[in-house]
């Protein structure tokens, strides 16, 4: 009589969907670093269509991949939750772990999710991609604004009060174009 025990570990509930929506997102090239053997990374990959996976990667292969795309351009977003994804965690440009993920991981992350719901990365996505867009708005806006006044202002065009009252409109709209973010437009693509 033999016994034979296998384990695995599953797949986290809605990967295909959040790898589905980061595709429709713009991320065009979401590749697989494993430590597990090729076979293994080979299924899970196969499973959910990622054409290019890489296993038997030791903590330094994975490092050393990461920063040989770089090298070429590439910008890095790298998920992961072991100790063993510590050092591509930091090297990649941005870096993801969860709440459960080893405190080594969450240490060298710029983000940890509360939560293990993988779907949220795409929220993530469209919350930097919008507050990117309005910080640049604000700083436009402040610096155009501050060129015009100012030195109208240091002339004496315009009273002291008025200059008083323009710096409080404008910070007025920065406030306000910043209030986007929460009450504003949700889909970004």
């Amino acid at each position: 009589l033999k016994l034979l025990f296998v384990l695995e570990d599953a797949l986290r509930p809605q990967v295909a969907e959040t790898l589905a929506a980061l595709k429709k997102q713009g991320m065009n090239k979401i590749i697989i670093l494993s430590g597990d053997h090729p076979d293994s990374v080979k299924q899970i990959a196969s499973k959910l269509g990622i054409k290019e996976y890489h296993g038997h990667k030791t903590p330094e292969g994975k490092l050393n991949w990461i920063q040989a795309y770089q090298k070429k351009g590439h910008k890095i977003i790298m998920v992961g939750d072991g100790i063993n994804d510590a050092p591509t965690l930091a090297a990649a440009n941005v870096s993801i772990s969860f709440a459960e993920a080893t405190e080594l991981a969450q240490i060298n992350s710029d983000f940890v999710l509360l939560s293990q719901q993988l779907e949220r990365l795409p929220e993530m996505r469209n919350i930097a991609i919008r507050t990117r867009r309005i910080i640049l708005q604000n700083l436009t806006w402040a610096i155009g604004y501050n060129f015009t006044a100012v030195p109208f202002a240091a002339m004496g065009l315009i009273p002291p009060w008025g200059a008083a009252l323009g710096m409080s409109l404008s910070s007025f709209i920065v406030i306000s174009n910043s209030l986007r973010l929460k009450f504003g437009e949700k889909n970004v693509k």
